[in-house]
């Protein structure tokens, strides 16, 4: 038990000197390695939906230029 503790006190320390500031103070209040992990899954699942969001968008936009492009090339 003590061995778990000590474990994961040092994930959890790896953990925080790997954070930005604002990043740390999202998780500043958990104590465990694991609730940090689940909050920072949490706070990221957001990013992960605006990448897809905006790689869409890029995709139409580039298909909207390449067509623009085969329009003038044609004339």
């Amino acid at each position: 038990m003590q061995n778990a503790r000590r474990k994961d006190q040092l994930a959890l320390t790896i953990i925080h000197q790997c954070l930005d500031r604002v990043t740390f103070e999202i998780v500043a209040n958990t104590t465990t390695a694991k609730q940090v992990w689940e909050v920072l899954q949490e706070s990221n699942q957001g990013v992960d939906n605006m990448k897809n969001v905006r790689l869409q968008k890029l995709r139409g936009d580039f298909k909207k230029l390449h067509m623009f492009e085969s329009e003038n090339i044609l004339e």
